[in-house]
C-alpha cells in the first residue's frame, strides 16, 4: 500500500514532470462497446547531467554529502547541460454515435512542462559559490529556464471507417494557469582575484503570469489546441504492421496584461566595503550608499503587457507488428517543438502471450538526456483496458551518472452492448 501511495503522490506531483515519448491516450481506443471512461496520468523528467543522486541528496533536510556534490559539480559539461520533463494527468471518455462509423470523445487533463538549460559554470557557481573562479568570469550565456501549468479541456471525433484505419481530432480550450520564463543570451560574473568586488553582465529577458492569482485552476490566461491521430493496418512483406501518428498540443495561450515582463540589458559592479574597526563599523556601513543597483537596473526594463506563447508539442510515430502471440517488435520518433528537448528515438522488444496481453521492453536515445532503457505492459480485454510504462531505468542503475525517472500509465472501462 505504501508503494501504491508513493506512485500515485508521483504522479500528482507539478514538479515530476512526458520527457521523452508520449503514452498513447485513452481517447485514441473506444473499444468495443457503445461507450468508455479512461483516465490517465504521466510523470517523466530527464537529464544526462544532472544525476539522481544528486537530486535525491539535495532535497534532504541535512546538508549535501560533500562527495555527491563532487561527482555533480564534475559531471557538468561546459555549456548545454539538459534537464527537462512534463506531466499530464487526465480524465477521458467517449461513444459510438449510432449508424455512423465514428465516436464522440471528451477530454479534461492537467498538464506541465518544465525545460532548462545551463552552463557548467552556472552550475558550478550556484552549489559551489563564487570562490573557485577568482580572477575570471563565470560564464552564464545561453542560459534559459521555462515552466509552464495549463489546463485542457476538449471534444472531438474518433472515425473508424474500416477495421484496419482509425483517425480523429479533439479541439480544446486551454486555461493558462501559469507561466514563467528566463533567457540569458549573454551573461557572466566576473570575481576579482582577492574576492574584494564582483561585476555582473547580463543580457537577456524574463517575465512570469500574475503572482497573486495562484493555484489549481486560476484563469491568468486562455487558448486553443489540437490534437490529432492516425492509425492504419498495412501488409508488408508477408508482415501485418500497424502505423500510427499523433499529432498532439498544436496550441497557443495569450495571457492576460498582467503578465510581468523584464528586458534585462546592464552591467553592474559591487565592491565590499573596508572595515578598519569594528566600533565604528555602523556608522561606515551607513556612509554608504546600498540600493540595490542590480535589481534597479533590471526593474528599469519592466513592463505589463498581453503576451503570447506557443505550448510545447510534439509529432510521434510509431510502427508495430501485429500478432496475436510471439515475439514483437517495433520503433518510432517523437519531434517536439517549442522545447530544449531533442528529437527522441526508440526500438520495442517484447513478447504477447495473447491478443490481449503483451509486456515490452524500450531502448531508446535522445529526448534530455542520452541512451534511455524503460519497460511497459498492455492488457485489454472485452470490457477493460490497462497500459503502464517505466522508463529512465538506466538513471536508476546509475544513479551518480544519470537522471531521470519516467511513470505512466492508463485505465478504461468499456460498458453498453
Amino acid at each position: 500500500m505504501r508503494l501504491l501511495l508513493v506512485i500515485f503522490a508521483f504522479v500528482l506531483m507539478q514538479s515530476a514532470l512526458n520527457a521523452q515519448r508520449f503514452v498513447n491516450p485513452t481517447w485514441l481506443n473506444l473499444g468495443p462497446k457503445k461507450a468508455s471512461v479512461g483516465a490517465y496520468g504521466y510523470g517523466s523528467i530527464s537529464s544526462a547531467e544532472v544525476t539522481n543522486s544528486f537530486l535525491l541528496n539535495i532535497t534532504k533536510p541535512e546538508q549535501l554529502d560533500a562527495q555527491v556534490k563532487s561527482d555533480q559539480l564534475a559531471n557538468f559539461k561546459t555549456s548545454n547541460n539538459l534537464v527537462g520533463g512534463n506531466y499530464s494527468l487526465g480524465l477521458q471518455g467517449g461513444f459510438h454515435l449510432p449508424n455512423l462509423c465514428a465516436g464522440l470523445v471528451f477530454n479534461f487533463s492537467d498538464e506541465a512542462h518544465l525545460s532548462a538549460s545551463f552552463p557548467g559554470d552556472l552550475g558550478k557557481f550556484v552549489f559551489d559559490g563564487n570562490k573557485q573562479f577568482a580572477g575570471r568570469e563565470a560564464d552564464f550565456s545561453r542560459t534559459s529556464f521555462n515552466v509552464l501549468r495549463y489546463q485542457k479541456m476538449g471534444a472531438g471525433l474518433n472515425f473508424e471507417p474500416a477495421e484496419d484505419i482509425k483517425y480523429g481530432f479533439i479541439v480544446s480550450f486551454l486555461n493558462g494557469e501559469s507561466t514563467a520564463s528566463l533567457n540569458l543570451n549573454n551573461g557572466g560574473v566576473y570575481t576579482s582575484l582577492i574576492g574584494d568586488s564582483v561585476s555582473y553582465n547580463l543580457r537577456g529577458t524574463a517575465f512570469y503570469s500574475d503572482t497573486s492569482n495562484t493555484g489549481f485552476f486560476k484563469h491568468n490566461g486562455g487558448g486553443v489546441a489540437v490534437d490529432l491521430f492516425f492509425s492504419q493496418r498495412l501488409d508488408v512483406f508477408n508482415e501485418r504492421l500497424q502505423v500510427s501518428a499523433l499529432l498532439m498540443n498544436v496550441g497557443m495561450i495569450q495571457w492576460h496584461p498582467e503578465t510581468e515582463a523584464y528586458l534585462v540589458d546592464t552591467t553592474v559592479s559591487t565592491r565590499g566595503i573596508e572595515l578598519n574597526d569594528l566600533e565604528t563599523a555602523q556608522s561606515t556601513i551607513n556612509a554608504y550608499d546600498l540600493e540595490d543597483s542590480l535589481l534597479g537596473a533590471i526593474t528599469s526594463g519592466f513592463s505589463r503587457a498581453t503576451m503570447n506563447q506557443v505550448i510545447p508539442g510534439f509529432m510521434q510515430f510509431e510502427i508495430s507488428r501485429v500478432i496475436d502471440k510471439g515475439f514483437d517488435a517495433g520503433a518510432g520518433v517523437t519531434i517536439r517543438w517549442q522545447t530544449i528537448s531533442r528529437s527522441y528515438s526508440w526500438l520495442n522488444l517484447g513478447y504477447r502471450f495473447s491478443p490481449g496481453f503483451m509486456i515490452k521492453s524500450e531502448l531508446g536515445y535522445g529526448g534530455y538526456g542520452r541512451f534511455q532503457a524503460g519497460l511497459g505492459a498492455i492488457y485489454q480485454n472485452e470490457w477493460f483496458a490497462a497500459n503502464i510504462r517505466v522508463a529512465n531505468l538506466e538513471a536508476v542503475v546509475a544513479p551518480n551518472k544519470l537522471g531521470g525517472i519516467t511513470l505512466g500509465c492508463g485505465v478504461q472501462y468499456f460498458f453498453g452492448l
